[in-house]
């Protein structure tokens, strides 16, 4: 809840700034640093409460439908964001923003879960290192915790090259451009409602390793397609494949966490989330040469 209001604060100032025509770069910089901060909190929590609120057995169920809500929210939101700043300016949007955070406040509110008390008071370091003890003592948290950074990296990478491609190997311009960022999280949403109906006990660490081979098969057929339909369909099965590889991976290791060290492996897990963008700096660099 206090990192939603962080979210909503953060965004009605952004609209001040820029309806006064104020705004800054730093002040961008700023902000953006500070909603990274809230998001880092935001994320871990959300996903700690989510087994407490179903039976495990449907623990896969719950997390899919969680993701393809927030894919669905993107495919929406995109269009009608841009529309909104073409129409109204970019001040309405803001303040949309943050009513959509207070409104999940509210809705927050009237969950009713039953969480344990904390064990104990310790300093804020000894949780992370109780934390990095957990995960290299259980040997398979502690393959699954790392492995969630693979995608991330990819996902980064794959869509600040997209522009490349749009432009200068398919020739398809802004609008083509769009449709290649569409089709992704095209098929992210279809991966996840599949996995939202599949039963949990069909789930396993196998499953990570068919969606990593043809993850890998896609990608590398993608960077030699010449064909627009190809590569939109490739990306489409780029999009499911790591969304899929992703929600498995949570899935597995929400089911092999206790509840005490729930959140301290979520934001293992967070910190790997965070670190996706270096792959965009790591394959620029060798783009370059």
């Amino acid at each position: 809840i206090m990192a939603l209001l962080v979210a909503a604060l953060l965004s009605v100032i952004l609209a001040i700034l820029v309806k006064t025509g104020t705004v800054a770069v730093w002040h961008i910089i700023l902000l953006s640093l500070m909603g990274g901060i809230a998001t880092s909190f935001n994320h871990p929590a959300r996903q700690s409460i989510v087994p407490n609120l179903v039976k495990k057995e449907h623990l896969l169920n719950a997390i899919s439908l969680d993701s393809a809500s927030v894919q669905a929210s993107r495919l929406i939101a995109t269009p009608v964001a841009g529309f909104l700043i073409a129409y109204f300016g970019v001040v309405p949007v803001f303040g949309i923003r943050a009513v959509g955070a207070l409104l999940s406040i509210c809705w927050l509110m009237f969950v009713k879960i039953q969480l344990r008390p904390p064990v104990n008071n310790e300093a804020p370091w000894r949780n992370v290192i109780d934390g990095l003890k957990y995960v290299r003592g259980n040997i398979l948290l502690f393959s699954l915790v790392p492995l969630y950074l693979i995608p991330m990296l990819i996902q980064n990478t794959s869509n600040n090259f997209l522009p490349i491609f749009a432009r200068d190997i398919l020739r398809i311009g802004v609008t083509g451009y769009g449709f290649l960022q569409a089709a992704p999280g095209l098929g992210a949403l279809g991966s996840l409602i599949g996995l939202a109906i599949l039963p949990f006990h069909h789930i396993k660490g196998s499953l990570l390793f068919v969606a990593s081979g043809i993850l890998g098969i896609a990608l590398i057929l993608f960077s030699f397609s010449l064909w627009t339909f190809f590569s939109l369909f490739l990306l489409v099965i780029i999009g499911g494949t790591i969304t899929s590889f992703m929600t498995i991976n949570t899935a597995l290791i929400q089911n092999h966490v206790s509840d005490t060290m729930r959140g301290r492996v979520m934001s293992l897990r967070e910190i790997a989330n965070g670190l996706g963008p270096t792959g965009s700096l790591i394959f620029g660099a060798i783009a370059e040469r």
